[in-house]
């Protein structure tokens, strides 16, 4: 996908946004006298870690998180 293409299809997202809380967190992570959103150390450690599971073969399906979530939720 092409930068234009991109850029259209994130105007026409925003222009279907009515939440005012949404619209204000993407016009701080977007307006021009904001230094560019970046994660902090904890989020970039945690999707290394992720990654490094991930290549590790340390998956489970969907279908079981979703069990391990009904039954933790039932705690």
């Amino acid at each position: 996908m092409s930068a234009l293409e991109i850029k259209e299809k994130i105007q026409k997202r925003l222009a279907e946004i009515n939440d005012e809380a949404v619209l204000e967190d993407i016009y701080q992570m977007v307006c021009e006298d904001q230094e560019p959103y970046q994660l902090s150390a904890d989020p970039k450690t945690r999707i290394e870690l992720a990654k490094k599971e991930i290549k590790e073969g340390k998956v489970i399906s969907n279908e079981e998180a979703n069990r391990q979530a009904k039954e933790w939720l039932k705690k």
